[in-house]
């Protein structure tokens, strides 16, 4: 394997970005345009694998109570939001831990409040795992609480997993 390849897929794995609250849309996406969405922004994540996200997988959601009912057949930004998380780390956990995860934390704070502070230790955590792949690897970062330290876990075991999947696949 060449050093190309690593800093070609290391390159696409930097190029992963989550879309910040504001950005996602409120005024409602037809199932159609929130796979389009979703698809968007997430591909990065999903090497080889254009239907990481399809009409079932998104009406099982809904029927698992995995994200909100849509109204009018629409979809708002709290799920668009939910959706987005459990989109990127099903890689990483099962679906209902996600769900789960998310239950708690909407005991004490907004959905918005959670989205803010998952995209903000996701893309540290990225660059964190991601400047330091083909070198010593030595990851610091400091959490404020238990939430924060189990994000950056999910987050460092994504990248991890991308990686490696990237240069399994291209030996």
């Amino acid at each position: 394997m060449t050093s190309l390849f690593r800093m070609k897929e290391l390159e696409n794995l930097k190029k992963i970005v989550i879309p910040k609250w504001e950005e996602i849309p409120n005024r409602g996406l037809y199932k159609v345009e929130l796979i389009k969405f979703v698809r968007g922004n997430l591909s990065p994540l999903f090497i080889n694998d254009e239907n990481f996200i399809t009409s079932s997988m998104i009406n099982n959601y809904v029927k698992q109570g995995h994200i909100k009912e849509p109204v009018n057949k629409k979809y708002y930004r709290d799920s668009i939001a939910q959706l987005l998380a459990i989109v990127i780390f099903k890689q990483a956990i099962q679906i209902d831990e996600i769900s789960k995860g998310i239950a708690i934390e909407l005991r004490s704070f907004t959905i918005r409040d959670i989205y803010d502070n998952f995209v903000e230790v996701f893309l540290d955590a990225k660059n964190k795992v991601l400047r330091r792949f083909g070198h010593k690897i030595t990851i610091d970062f400091e959490v404020s609480d238990h939430h924060d330290k189990v994000l950056y876990y999910l987050a460092i075991s994504l990248f991890t997993k991308l990686y490696t999947t990237a240069i399994i696949k291209n030996r």
